[in-house]
């Protein structure tokens, strides 16, 4: 899947569910990467099944941001 179409397809996604892009900011892979592991451990899962959903080694609450549309 190329760049762009990805692209398109992350901006079409933030508008369904209600995140505001107006401000012209972007949403990348990354963007997206964050949010679900933040939101994942605001539901309290442990962080050990996390870096397995995420595939990363270490997670720290102050290395995340929860991405919201309406801020």
């Amino acid at each position: 899947m190329s760049q762009n179409k990805l692209g398109k397809m992350l901006h079409q996604i933030a508008n369904l569910t209600g995140i505001n892009l107006s401000d012209d900011r972007k949403i990348v892979n990354h963007s997206c990467h964050r949010t679900a592991i933040q939101m994942l451990k605001d539901e309290d899962i442990p962080e050990d099944e996390i870096m397995e959903f995420s595939d990363i080694e270490d997670i720290e609450v102050k290395e995340f941001e929860y991405f919201s549309g309406n801020s």
